[in-house]
């Protein structure tokens, strides 16, 4: 099956967000789509030409703004989605809510952060190790917090909404 590509515009019509603002967050890196960090002018801007982008990559972008929403920096929030990519890709995304979404996010600890991602069972259970380990080392657990986002919504939402956009 070949794989649909799409237009940068027609991923931020589908996420409901300015273009401008799209072409900006790429170009700082913000995305986590494939392309991210790059600037060369190249998407539709310029009639004749464009880059093509994945569902994956606009799943991606998707899991980094509601990151953002839910109060991560664009640099975090594209880092953290950049690092849990494979979980995302490798799926399964069922078409209807269900416990095997794919879900990603981050434990921020008093050490650092760490980025996790998979179905939401096992998921919990290597949050639970993290943190019992963050636990032990600290009195208390000390900046012990834990972010996720549902990445298969994403990825339905993202599928519907652009279902009539891009070409094959």
């Amino acid at each position: 099956m070949i794989e649909r590509k799409y237009r940068l515009s027609d991923i931020a019509a589908a996420l409901d967000i300015p273009l401008t603002r799209v072409r900006t967050m790429r170009a700082r890196g913000q995305t986590a789509m494939h392309d991210s960090g790059f600037d060369d002018g190249l998407d539709d801007a310029r009639p004749g030409s464009w880059r093509p982008y994945s569902l994956l990559d606009a799943v991606a972008f998707a899991c980094v703004l509601d990151l953002m929403h839910r109060g991560l920096a664009p640099d975090a929030a594209a880092n953290l989605v950049g690092n849990c990519l494979g979980f995302i890709g490798e799926g399964p995304h069922p078409q209807g809510a269900h416990h095997t979404d794919i879900w990603v996010g981050a434990i921020f600890l008093s050490e650092g952060r760490a980025h996790v991602g998979g179905q939401l069972s096992d998921l919990l259970n290597d949050i639970e190790k993290k943190v019992r380990h963050e636990i032990r080392l600290t009195d208390d657990g000390n900046g012990t917090g834990i972010v996720l986002v549902n990445a298969s919504n994403h990825f339905r939402k993202l599928k519907e909404a652009l279902a009539d956009a891009g070409s094959p």
